[in-house]
């Protein structure tokens, strides 16, 4: 049986800054060189990204398109690709040695479709780099409430995949402009078992140009371009899931469509406080995500309190 060759897809807008040390950080991995590929997909930066890479020579593929947004610099990058798995990196991001390595023994010795691992923040301010702890859920997700609840999606450097899965969700949708990882990592769960690696392989940069990261500071405007997107993720999620025979308005499926809506209300509420309406109805949709999980009681006063909003 042949050894699977893995492409590497750096993503990158205007991270001219960042882009060599992503690069090397691929270059010095710990896996065969003649077993993978490099691509660098430049969404229309502005900078001099193009500069940096060229000493790079035929080590990597570097293609540059019109800006376009994230999804659209993954679809140009999965069209490109020939790897049978399929490793993502932001471009201001950068991975340990040992990353290839430990994610094609994860997809050589099990059936997982997606393979994530944990990572660790690290900022010029900060002391040392900070390690993160998220829910390590792995395997078939999506059979079972809790999992299905407990499941996170890891930034986009965490993440690898077999083709066979991301041929099943790709092109994503192109309005997707940032957080397009979101996307296909939450849908994957619903495709094939997946695995969380527990030992960190990635570093997450904080940096001012952070969008989306707990860690990063935030502004009025991230927010709401946050709350943008999840406005037309949650839609496409659902819209995926119903092509691909799943019933959106009952069981696990709802509940976990409930949850994503109740991320996005917060979101949405941190920038725009919610009219009494708007309350109203977000308790309504805890109350429903909830309901199985929580004593009548509890429920009950649940329900007054929407009516009180």
């Amino acid at each position: 049986m042949p050894e699977p060759k893995v492409t590497v897809l750096i993503d990158t807008y205007n991270y001219g800054c960042f882009i060599e040390e992503a690069i090397e950080s691929v270059l010095s991995q710990e896996f065969p060189k003649e077993r993978m590929e490099i691509l660098v997909v430049d969404d229309g930066s502005t900078d001099d990204t193009a500069d940096r890479v060229k000493k790079y020579g035929s080590k990597i593929q570097y293609f540059r398109k019109e800006n376009g947004g994230q999804a659209s610099a993954f679809n140009f990058g999965f069209s490109h690709s020939r790897g049978d798995i399929i490793c993502f990196l932001d471009a201001d991001d950068y991975w340990l040695p040992n990353k290839l390595r430990r994610v094609v023994e994860a997809f050589e010795n099990g059936p997982a479709g997606m393979v994530s691992n944990n990572y660790e923040l690290s900022a010029p301010d900060l002391d040392g780099n900070i390690k993160c702890n998220l829910n390590l859920v792995s395997g078939n997700v999506a059979q079972n409430l809790e999992t299905l609840l407990r499941y996170e999606n890891f930034p986009t450097s965490c993440l690898a995949f077999r083709r066979e899965t991301l041929n099943r969700l790709f092109p994503i949708p192109e309005a997707i402009r940032i957080q397009a990882d979101a996307f296909f990592a939450f849908l994957a769960i619903f495709i094939a078992p997946v695995l969380a690696l527990p030992e960190t392989l990635t570093i997450y940069r904080i940096h001012s140009g952070n969008l989306y990261s707990a860690a990063a500071r935030t502004t009025p405007d991230k927010e709401r371009r946050i709350n943008l997107m999840w406005k037309i993720i949650l839609p496409e999620m659902r819209l995926w899931l119903q092509r691909n025979g799943f019933n959106t308005r009952k069981g696990m499926i709802r509940i976990f469509l409930d949850e994503r809506t109740l991320y996005q209300h917060y979101v949405e509420f941190s920038v725009d406080p919610p009219t009494r309406f708007k309350s109203f109805c977000h308790v309504l949709l805890y109350n429903r995500a909830h309901r199985g999980r929580q004593s009548w009681k509890l429920t009950v006063m649940n329900y007054f309190l929407a009516l009180a909003a």
